[in-house]
C-alpha cells in the first residue's frame, strides 16, 4: 500500500511541476506582448496629447476718487499665462484655438467731444505685439467681444500651437489695459469699472494646401 502511495504522490508532483511550468512560460508570452495586468516592465504606449489653457487672471480696473484724478497718472490691470501644448509620445501634433477678451463689465465713457480714447489695451503673445492701444472705451460686456488675430491689423484668428513627439511647447500671453488719464476733467468715469478675461477656444486647425 505505502508503494502504491507513493506512485500517486508522484505523479500528482509531476503534474502539479508540469502545470506551474505552464503557467510560467503562459505569464512569459504574456508580459512580452503586453497583455499581463501584473508584468514587471515598463512599456510607453501614450497616444494621448494634453491642451491647456492655464491659469489667467481678470483684467480688472477701479477708478475712483483717490487713484484717478488730475495728475494722478494712469490705472492698469494686466493677466499673463500660458497656453500649453503636451505632445504624445509617439508622434508630432499640433493644434489649433482662438483668443479673445471676454468682458464682463464695463461702464466706462468718452469725456471729451473728440472722444478721445481713455480705455485702452495691449495684448502680447511670446512677446510679440499683437494689440497695441486698441480703444475699448466703450467696449461692451459680451462673449468673445474681441478677438485677438495672430499679427498687428492682422485678419486671420486662428491661433496654431505645434510640438515635436515627447514634448511641451507653451505660448505665453499677457494682456494689459490701461486707463488713461488725460490730466482733464474726467469725472463722468469717477467710481466706473472694467473687468475682462482671456478666453481661449479650441477649434479645427485650417486646410493647408
Amino acid at each position: 500500500m505505502d508503494k502504491k502511495n507513493a506512485i500517486i504522490l508522484t505523479v500528482i508532483a509531476t503534474a502539479t511541476l508540469l502545470v506551474a511550468m505552464i503557467g510560467a512560460t503562459f505569464a512569459y508570452f504574456t508580459a512580452q506582448t503586453g497583455g499581463g495586468a501584473s508584468a514587471n516592465i515598463n512599456v510607453t504606449t501614450s497616444t494621448s496629447d494634453a491642451l491647456e489653457y492655464g491659469n489667467f487672471g481678470a483684467i480688472v480696473i477701479n477708478a475712483n476718487q483717490t487713484n484717478f484724478g488730475k495728475g494722478m497718472g494712469d490705472q492698469t490691470g494686466s493677466t499673463t499665462g500660458n497656453v500649453t501644448l503636451k505632445a504624445n509620445q509617439e508622434i508630432d501634433v499640433s493644434y489649433c484655438y482662438t483668443a479673445s477678451i471676454n468682458v464682463t463689465s464695463n461702464d466706462f465713457e468718452y469725456t471729451t467731444t473728440e472722444r478721445t480714447p481713455e480705455l485702452k489695451i495691449s495684448i502680447t503673445k511670446n512677446g510679440t505685439d499683437i494689440i497695441v492701444d486698441e480703444d475699448i472705451t466703450t467696449l461692451s460686456a459680451g462673449d468673445n467681444v474681441l478677438q485677438i488675430p495672430t499679427a498687428v491689423g492682422g485678419t486671420t484668428m486662428i491661433h496654431t500651437i505645434s510640438a515635436k513627439a515627447g514634448n511641451t511647447v507653451s505660448d505665453t500671453w499677457s494682456a494689459t489695459v490701461t486707463l488713461v488719464n488725460l490730466d482733464t476733467d474726467q469725472q463722468a468715469n469717477t467710481n466706473k469699472s472694467f473687468v475682462g478675461t482671456l478666453k481661449f477656444t479650441t477649434t479645427e486647425c485650417p486646410n493647408t494646401p
